[in-house]
């Protein structure tokens, strides 16, 4: 998580958190390109950072740390919570 920071794109956040977690999922906001990608660092944590409109996907806020929800998968595979 420390390896994050705002500015950077959704696919190096990707590349630096996807061998750590546990698991990775995206909510995304209509057609706008904006979301938020879940990470889940824990059995029992997870944290999201939000991303911006646009092809660079670029990470406007870093979340903190918070306890896991189950996640409930599309057919787009964006997530839900339960």
């Amino acid at each position: 998580m420390k390896a994050l920071y705002i500015g950077m794109t959704e696919t190096e956040a990707l590349l630096v958190m996807k061998p750590v977690a546990m698991d990775v999922a995206r909510i995304t906001y209509g057609d706008t390109g904006r979301g938020q990608l879940y990470f889940q660092v824990s059995p029992t944590q997870q944290f999201w950072v939000q991303i911006g409109p646009g092809p660079e996907s670029i990470i406007e806020q870093l979340g903190k740390a918070e306890p896991k929800r189950k996640w409930t998968r599309d057919s787009r595979h964006n997530v839900s919570f339960e």
